[in-house]
C-alpha cells in the first residue's frame, strides 16, 4: 500500500454481500495501530475521510473484479466442502498431503477457511502426479484464482490423495508411523501441553480415545499406499529394530570384555557397533 493508491474498501472485510467501495489511501497510522486514513471515492458516502483498519482494504482497485470472482468461486467450493470435513477420507487425504514433497503444496486443512482443496503451482503438481491441468479443472466447482493457485471442494482431494500415496508411499507411511507412535505414547502417559496462557495435561484415557478415532484414518492411508509398499516399509522398520537390538547386544558384550580386562578389544568392538549400518531414511522406491 502507498499513499495516493486506490483500493477496494469493504466495511465488513470478509462478508461477501457487504458493498465494495473505491477508496484513496491518504495516510498511515502508527504501525502498531494497523489503521489507514482513506477517502471514499464513490457510493452514498463519497468524499468521506475516515480512519479504518487496514484489513478492510482488500485489494488494489484494478484487481477488484478478479478478486470478487475468486471470492464467489471460493465461497461455492467452501459450501460444497462442509459435509466432507471430519470424514475418514478427508482426514486421510490431509495426512497424505502433509507428506507430499513435490513441486508445489497440496492442502486441505488450511487456516482461516473452510477446508477446501488448495494447490500451489497446480500445473507442475499435476504433471508430477501424471495428470494435466485440465483434468484438475474438470472437478466440479474447481478454478484457478488470479494468483495462479488452484481451488476445489474437499471431495476432489480423494483422487489426488490416492495418486500422492502411491507415488510418495515411503514418505506418507513414515509420517503415519511417526504420528501413530506419538499417539500410542500419549495413550499410555497422557499429553502435556503449553499454549501461551493455557497449559495442562491431557489424561491418557482421552489420548487413547483419540488414537482409536485416528486408527481408521491410518488404515485408509495404508490402503491407498498399497499392500506392497506397506509390506516393504514394515520390513525396513523391522530390520532397523533388529539392527538396534543386535547393536545393543554387542555394546553390552563390549562392556563385559572391558570388565574382563580386554579394554583394547572392547573399544574396537564398541566403535564397530556404533557405526551406522543402515540409512536414516528409507530409499524411495522410485529410485530403486
Amino acid at each position: 500500500m502507498k499513499v495516493g493508491e486506490m483500493w477496494a474498501y469493504r466495511e465488513r472485510a470478509h462478508t461477501l454481500d457487504c458493498p465494495v467501495v473505491k477508496a484513496e489511501i491518504l495516510q498511515f497510522g502508527p504501525k502498531r495501530s494497523g489503521k489507514v486514513r482513506i477517502r471514499l471515492q464513490d457510493g452514498t458516502l463519497s468524499g468521506l475521510d475516515i480512519w479504518v483498519p487496514a484489513v478492510r482494504l482488500r485489494v488494489p482497485w484494478d484487481e477488484t473484479e478478479a478478486w470478487l470472482r475468486d471470492e464467489e468461486a471460493l465461497a461455492a467450493a467452501e459450501q460444497a466442502s462442509e459435509d466432507s470435513i471430519g470424514e475418514v477420507v478427508f482426514e486421510a487425504a490431509n495426512v497424505v498431503f502433509l507428506a507430499y514433497n513435490g513441486p508445489g503444496e497440496i492442502m486441505l486443512d488450511w487456516p482461516l477457511r473452510v477446508s477446501t482443496l488448495w494447490i500451489t503451482n497446480p500445473e507442475a503438481v499435476a504433471s508430477d502426479l501424471g495428470l494435466d491441468l485440465d483434468s484438475l479443472l474438470a472437478e466440479p466447482l474447481a478454478f484457478i484464482d488470479r494468483t495462479g493457485e488452484y481451488h476445489a471442494p474437499a471431495a476432489a482431494g480423494e483422487r489426488l490423495a490416492r495418486l500422492v500415496a502411491q507415488k510418495y508411499a515411503d514418505e506418507v507411511l513414515a509420517n503415519v508411523a511417526k504420528e501413530e507412535h506419538q499417539l500410542r505414547e500419549e495413550a499410555v502417559h497422557g499429553k502435556a501441553f503449553d499454549d501461551g496462557p493455557w497449559s495442562g495435561h491431557i489424561p491418557a484415557d482421552r489420548c487413547a480415545k483419540y488414537l482409536r478415532e485416528r486408527e481408521p484414518v491410518f488404515t485408509q492411508v495404508r490402503e491407498w499406499c498399497g499392500q506392497p509398499a506397506v509390506e516393504r516399509f514394515d520390513e525396513v522398520i523391522g530390520l532397523r529394530a533388529e539392527v538396534r537390538r543386535l547393536r545393543e547386544l554387542v555394546i553390552r558384550a563390549a562392556g563385559q570384555l572391558e570388565a574382563a580386562g580386554h579394554s583394547r578389544l572392547a573399544r574396537k568392538v564398541r566403535n564397530e557397533a556404533e557405526q551406522p549400518r543402515i540409512p536414516h531414511t528409507i530409499p524411495n522406491r522410485r529410485d530403486g
